[in-house]
């Protein structure tokens, strides 16, 4: 609720929420233009960005940009990762990959790959602010005991943090973070990645071989985890597995994802918001909370008072 009223659309909001690393590209153009839709047919309140905090019996919904298009979630990591699991269920004859392939795009305004085309085996790494998605341990093991893999850190990265990756991997296998990440992961064969990235969205859609570097006790943090969670498992069966299970979810009318491909946005929309709520019903806590509320309103005004001597 606190950040209801930041918008998508907004530039004093994305400049906030980049710090001036980086530029937007104009690929959330589509997603802006349907942002008040959403909001509109929204039953609770609805925040963009924001990251998922409550439980299966949440109270707010939000969304957020994805690969050219827009996700719809509610303020449940538990829930999304059932919608999302359960979409990827959901059998359709439908080739929507493709149809994401065909839109497919930088989130940033970066520069071109130039002659940095014989990079086969790339690892993906988070921004600064969601380093530790990321495991430690399986990005040193792959730089100590793999000459051919490259790291190419987030766009939005700052100086201390690119320096503390070069001191684990080396400075020779740091790929410049204004170089265009969609131009190198389609230029290479193997894509390690975390859920904090859309990398194993877009690495699956072009048939790439995905591997993750999550911390596992921190990879729920990752804005597309209940997305990774999914394509990981596929992907170690095959990779067409894993296409399978994302073109599913592009399909399924109440998966909340939203792209320009789609010709029933307000009808998808609804659905998502119908089905979330179906779930809340069946899934949001039945006990109380443990502690004694009264007690707890009591700390925070006796912790207001104090202030105020």
């Amino acid at each position: 609720m606190k950040f209801s009223n930041d918008k998508m659309s907004n530039a004093k909001v994305q400049a906030e929420k980049i710090g001036g690393f980086a530029k937007r590209s104009t690929r959330n153009k589509w997603a802006e233009e349907h942002e008040e839709l959403i909001r509109e047919l929204a039953p609770y309140p609805i925040s963009y960005d924001v990251t998922a905090t409550q439980t299966t019996g949440f109270s707010e919904f939000s969304y957020t940009e994805i690969c050219g298009g827009m996700w719809l979630t509610t303020q449940s990591l538990e829930l999304n990762c059932r919608l999302i699991d359960f979409a990827s269920k959901q059998d359709t004859d439908v080739d929507m990959v493709s149809e994401l392939e065909k839109i497919l795009a930088d989130k940033y305004t970066l520069n071109k790959i130039g002659e940095a085309s014989d990079l086969k085996r790339v690892c993906f790494l988070p921004g600064h602010n969601l380093l530790d998605v990321a495991s430690v341990e399986i990005i040193s093991r792959l730089a100590h005991e793999n000459e051919d893999v490259f790291f190419k850190p987030h766009p939005i990265t700052n100086d201390d943090a690119i320096r503390l990756i070069a001191k684990r991997v080396g400075w020779n296998k740091i790929i410049h973070k204004d170089i265009s990440g969609y131009e190198v992961l389609n230029s290479c064969d193997e894509v390690y990645t975390s859920s904090a990235s859309e990398m194993a969205i877009t690495g699956t859609v072009l048939g790439k071989k995905i591997f993750n570097i999550s911390n596992f006790f921190n990879e729920g943090s990752g804005t597309y985890y209940p997305f990774s969670r999914i394509l990981f498992k596929a992907q170690e069966t095959s990779i067409e597995e894993a296409r399978k299970k994302l073109n599913n979810i592009l399909a399924c009318k109440w998966s909340g994802i939203l792209f320009p491909f789609h010709t029933d946005v307000e009808e998808r929309t609804k659905a998502f918001y119908d089905k979330a709520l179906e779930l809340r019903e069946l899934y949001k806590p039945l006990a109380a909370p443990r502690g004694n509320i009264e007690q707890e309103s009591k700390r925070v005004v006796n912790g207001q008072q104090q202030r105020h001597k």
